[in-house]
């Protein structure tokens, strides 16, 4: 069974953009014109993660 809590905390919009300066998937000028909405997606690259610690499982919804 696996079970799906959700904090209520919303998308850390400011600890996505530091991940994707990280993992060179945007430009630090790219991420400076995109709109919100587009930050928030790049948390559907494969294998995006902001947990501190990355597994096989890490990705979507983990972190």
């Amino acid at each position: 069974m696996i079970e799906v809590q959700d904090d209520g905390q919303g998308l850390d919009r400011q600890r996505i953009q530091q991940i994707a300066l990280q993992r060179h998937l945007c430009r630090e000028d790219d991420l400076a014109n995109l709109p919100p909405q587009q930050i928030e997606s790049l948390i559907l690259v494969p294998g995006f993660s902001t947990a501190p610690l990355l597994t096989d499982i890490s990705g979507r919804g983990v972190g």
